[in-house]
């Protein structure tokens, strides 16, 4: 069974893909910046599925990768747009990995005690800046 770290950022993250679908949410615009309303500056957040995990990414080739050799066969497409660098007011969307599934943060504090006490030992970086 998947386990979550149940803090307000985890189940904030749980939401996400309805809170991109809001302008008001937390995250970039789900309009591409080429659209009415879009944030000039983003990239696609794309979200994939194996029948366990999540697996978000910015990069297209990681994508098809995923896809291709680990599994991840459900593309459930564009979830968002998120910025691919720091931007005045934006924080990481940190990206951790257990051998089983993923793990999303904003919080450093959270990061490191997910790698320290329940097994998220694979730091995959940042998928991506977001506003808090």
């Amino acid at each position: 069974m998947k386990h979550f770290i149940l803090t307000p950022t985890r189940f904030f993250l749980m939401c996400l893909t309805a809170l991109l679908m809001s302008a008001n949410g937390a995250f970039a615009t789900p309009n591409s910046p080429a659209d009415d309303g879009g944030i000039p500056g983003t990239v696609p957040l794309y979200r994939l599925y194996n029948g366990f995990d999540h697996l978000y990414t910015t990069s297209e080739v990681e994508r098809k990768k995923a896809m291709a050799d680990f599994g991840y066969k459900n593309d459930e497409g564009i979830t968002g747009y998120v910025f691919p660098t720091k931007v005045q007011g934006s924080v990481p969307l940190y990206r951790l990995y257990n051998g089983r599934d993923h793990l999303y943060t904003t919080s450093d504090v959270e990061r490191k005690k997910a790698m320290a006490e329940f097994g998220y030992t694979t730091d995959e970086g940042i998928a991506g800046y977001i506003f808090p």
